[in-house]
């Protein structure tokens, strides 16, 4: 267990994702989710991700989307010249990388029955985890997989569709040892829900989900502080280790921007003391955190990995961005652990 005067987490920030059609997916994420907040929208070159490309530069266009009644946010990540790659095999759970993100809703059934209505790919009916969450299984408009997850936690009232922010992950790991030592005791998620070994009735809809998983859910103890941490709210994270296979990696092959779940992103600061922590207990650091050369940048970051070569993206917030990012608004660099007031956040998001 870490020091928590070292630096804080403030929660999860937002999930990474690999598009092919920005423009296609940012529309379904704003209308079947409720994304409907562009936090920044630019077009830039990859050279600060270093070996996340292998070296080679890349343009990119990014796009942070946030729902506005409150969790993580998602961004999209488009090559422009070049093609981007999907994995070799059809991901399955087991597979390792992240195999779902959650997304709250207010009411499951509701929820179910538009996804249902509006022709979307459901693929598990309402279920029930370990931990009494109810929720189903989808796919997004580029056939990623989606759980959408019955939560009472919300920023602001939910409106009459009832969809919320990401509020956690389900992540297929080759050791769910290793995974509780970076998410529990380096992240603080450090209440287990459940820890259990078999097959599980809730999965048994999904690709691979009839084989035998040991499973773990995690979730904070305490409610985390920080600017931010009362918009992004309470996650949970959920580690499968399949038993006695050969386990096949999601992203093998692929580079930072291709297509799938390409990182988990969590705000803190300072940015570079947790830099520092993290490379100490000898995750790999492929991009150091980035100073900021233009003084509208909203935020520093770096990316470490574990040994699975998840990818988790830290980021330190340093002005609130406005207008998409083309105007922002400086922030104190005292007191990282002091919440934003709401009306701020309201006013902003």
């Amino acid at each position: 267990m870490r020091d928590p005067a070292q630096f804080i987490n403030s929660g999860l920030h937002h999930v990474g994702i690999g598009v092919r059609d920005l423009e296609a997916t940012s529309a379904w994420y704003r209308a079947r989710l409720g994304f409907t907040k562009i936090v920044h929208d630019v077009t830039d070159d990859s050279a600060q991700l270093g070996q996340l490309t292998r070296g080679e530069v890349w343009q990119q266009r990014r796009r942070l989307l946030f729902n506005p009644y409150g969790g993580a946010g998602v961004e999209l990540i488009q090559f422009i010249g070049r093609e981007p790659r999907a994995a070799e095999f059809e991901p399955e759970l087991g597979d390792i990388g992240i195999s779902a993100i959650r997304v709250k809703v207010a009411d499951v059934e509701r929820s179910y029955e538009r996804f249902r209505q509006h022709g979307e790919t459901v693929i598990s009916a309402i279920v029930e985890d370990y931990g009494g969450w109810r929720s189903f299984f989808a796919r997004d408009n580029e056939g990623r997989m989606l759980q959408l997850v019955e939560a009472e936690e919300w920023f602001r009232k939910p409106s009459r569709n009832g969809v919320g922010g990401v509020c956690g992950a389900l992540i297929s790991s080759s050791s769910n040892d290793d995974g509780r030592i970076l998410f529990e005791d380096h992240l603080e998620y450090t209440a287990p829900v459940y820890n259990e070994v078999g097959v599980f009735g809730d999965l048994l809809e999904l690709p691979g989900g009839k084989k035998q998983f040991r499973r773990v859910q995690l979730k904070q103890s305490l409610p985390r502080v920080g600017r931010f941490a009362e918009f992004f709210g309470a996650a949970r994270f959920e580690l499968l280790q399949e038993e006695g296979s050969e386990h096949r990696h999601t992203r093998s092959g692929l580079v930072w921007g291709d297509l799938g779940f390409v990182y988990i992103a969590f705000e803190m600061a300072p940015l570079a003391a947790a830099a520092e922590f993290f490379t100490r207990r000898h995750y790999d650091v492929p991009a150091m955190p980035q100073a900021i050369a233009d003084r509208r940048s909203p935020a520093r970051f770096g990316v470490l990995r574990d040994a699975d070569r998840l990818a988790l993206k830290l980021i330190q917030t340093d002005r609130l961005p406005i207008m998409r990012g083309r105007v922002s608004l400086p922030l104190s660099e005292n007191g990282p652990w002091r919440r934003t007031p709401r009306r701020t956040l309201r006013w902003l998001l």
